[in-house]
Parts: C-alpha cells; sequence; structure tokens
C-alpha cells in the first residue's frame, strides 16, 4: 500500500510539473522585448519586410519589437546568430531563401535549417526575373538558350557569387534548358544590373526592384520570370513555368517567420496567430510589393517542408557542380 501511495505521489508530481511547464512556457509572454534577426542590412527586402512586421506586432502585443540586422556570409551570420538564442520567443527570425543555399558552401554546415528552426508562418516571394540588354540579339529567352548552345564558352551571367540564390537558381535553369554560361561574381546587384544593360553580360537573374529604372529607360529586357503566374506590370514576359512546361516550376525567394527549435509550442502558438495578423496588415502587404513581391502565406507546416525541400536541392546541385568546401 505504501509502494502504491508512492506511485500516486509521483504521478502528481509529474503532473504538477508538467503544468508549471507549460505556464513558465506561455504564462505572460511577452513580458518584455521581443526582436527580429533579419539577415541583411537596412533597406533590404528583408530589412523592409521585417520592420513592417514589427511595426504591426509592436501595436498588437504591447512591447517593443524591434530588428537586429545582421550581414555578412550570405545571410549565414544571421542563422547562425538566431540558432542560438534562447528558445523564449523573444527572437524571432525573418528567414529568407539564402538559408538553404548558403550553408552549403560551409563545411562543417554552421546551422541545420530544417533541424534548428520552427516555421511560425510562410509571409511571402518575390519571383526572381531574367533580363538581358534591350540592344542584345537575345529577344526573349528562347534567342538566349539557342544563341549558348550555338556559341559554347562565349555567354555569361551575373550573380552575387557562387552559391547564392542568383547563381543557384540560374544554374538550375542551365540544367532544366540544357545550355552553358559562365558565372560572373558581383559585389552589389545594381552593378552587375548595370552591366547586363551595356551588354557587357548577356543575363542576370535578380529580383524586380533593381531592374525597374533601366527596365522603363528601355536599357533592359525581361525575358523569363520565376513566379506562378505572369506579374501585371510585366504581363508580357513568360513565367518560367510555362517555357519549361512544368506548372509548378518556380524561381522564387522566400521569406518566413521562424523561431529557434525547442521553443514551447504555447509560444509557438501565440505568435502564429500574432505573426498572421501582422502578415495581413496592409503595410506589410504594400513592402513586399515594394521589394517586387507577393504575399504566399502558408504554415508553419507546410514551410517547413519547403524548407526540408529545398535544403536537399540545392544540396544536391552545390554538389553536383562541385562547389561546396
Amino acid at each position: 500500500m505504501k509502494f502504491r501511495w508512492t506511485q500516486i505521489c509521483a504521478v502528481f508530481a509529474v503532473a504538477l510539473f508538467s503544468l508549471q511547464a507549460q505556464a513558465q512556457g506561455s504564462g505572460d509572454f511577452p513580458s518584455r522585448a521581443i526582436k527580429i534577426i533579419v539577415p541583411g542590412g537596412a533597406a533590404t527586402a528583408p530589412d523592409l519586410v521585417a520592420r513592417a512586421l514589427a511595426e504591426e506586432l509592436t501595436k498588437q502585443m504591447n512591447v517593443s519589437v524591434t530588428v537586429d540586422n545582421r550581414e555578412g556570409a550570405g545571410g549565414t551570420v544571421a542563422y547562425v546568430a538566431a540558432a542560438k538564442s534562447p528558445a523564449d520567443g523573444y527572437t524571432l527570425l525573418l528567414a529568407s531563401s539564402t538559408m538553404v543555399t548558403s550553408v552549403h558552401m560551409v563545411n562543417p554546415q554552421p546551422f541545420d535549417p530544417v533541424k534548428d528552426f520552427t516555421s511560425i508562418i510562410k509571409i511571402g516571394e518575390i519571383p526572381l526575373l531574367a533580363v538581358v540588354g534591350s540592344d542584345t540579339q537575345h529577344k526573349n529567352w528562347k534567342d538566349l538558350v539557342t544563341w549558348s548552345k550555338a556559341n559554347p564558352g562565349k555567354m555569361n551571367f551575373g550573380t552575387m557569387g557562387k552559391g547564392s540564390a542568383s547563381h543557384l537558381y540560374t544554374a538550375m535553369l542551365q540544367k532544366e534548358f540544357s545550355f552553358g554560361a559562365t558565372d560572373v561574381a558581383y559585389k552589389s546587384v545594381s552593378q552587375g544590373i548595370v552591366d547586363t544593360s551595356t551588354g557587357k553580360l548577356d543575363f542576370y537573374l535578380a529580383n524586380l526592384p533593381p531592374t525597374i529604372s533601366l527596365l522603363q529607360a528601355g536599357k533592359l529586357r525581361a525575358v523569363g520570370i520565376g513566379s506562378a503566374t505572369r506579374l501585371p506590370a510585366l504581363p508580357d514576359v513568360p513565367t518560367f513555368a510555362e517555357l519549361t512546361g512544368k506548372p509548378g516550376y518556380r524561381a522564387v525567394l522566400w521569406y518566413a517567420a521562424m523561431v529557434p527549435a525547442g521553443t514551447p509550442q504555447a509560444i509557438v502558438s501565440r505568435l502564429v496567430n500574432e505573426v498572421t495578423k501582422a502578415a495581413a496588415s496592409p503595410v506589410v502587404k504594400q513592402r513586399i510589393e515594394a521589394a517586387g513581391g507577393v504575399m504566399a502565406v502558408a504554415s508553419g507546416k507546410d514551410m517547413h517542408d519547403q524548407v526540408e525541400a529545398d535544403f536537399n536541392k540545392f544540396g544536391g546541385l552545390v554538389k553536383e557542380l562541385g562547389l561546396g568546401k
């Protein structure tokens, strides 16, 4: 009987501990300031989106929500900082596609995009646009591919460096259309775009904002875009889904809110509700559209699955290209 009473006490102790843990996990969260780590500097696309979210979350949650810009190593500096942060809900990450590309260029990998984070929601996508100089003979994507095949070793394209999103997405297109081209690394997208407009580069795969002024000035021609459907602003530019004949083909940069793995579920649930509400605000939509993107909200589960799929896809491509260390 004494043994049975000891067992009962033990069960109650475990239950009490569980309730205390749940209370500590949610409790009065948030009771202090929250920060959003951003993989990029001020005025970059992820920074603009994060600041819009921070403004809305500050109003909704009645605590200060600030942006912590961490530049360097293709976003790796920010991702490592976020992964090492306490899993208490007070550090969020505005992750982008760089999470699953640049990490493959470092050995050993400093963080695991799949295991080190819990996705809150996916917020939006920014399609990549293929542009050529308006004075070149490449009138459309088919012309560009045909010319490359007829002139092996002569075509080039701009990137933000080996293993960057611009490099790997272009490599995917090369593989899909079976054509060759040499990558040329740039420190800034704007300079690569200018060199494309003058014909120094044959083409560049970039997001929309850096190309707008030169497109409007007639110095660039858009020949393909990675979105699911044609953009209203560029109705004559075919999607790569159309060009490949594969409806699901995409070349987009995504943005998602995440927290370090191990964050209590009660806090994750609260953040899902708050970030989803903030993402639905007009200011967040405006910031994403200003960055050349579209709203593309998805659940944390769906975002986790996308991170895993993209991580494996780009990891295989990096090995195939002989990149990485």
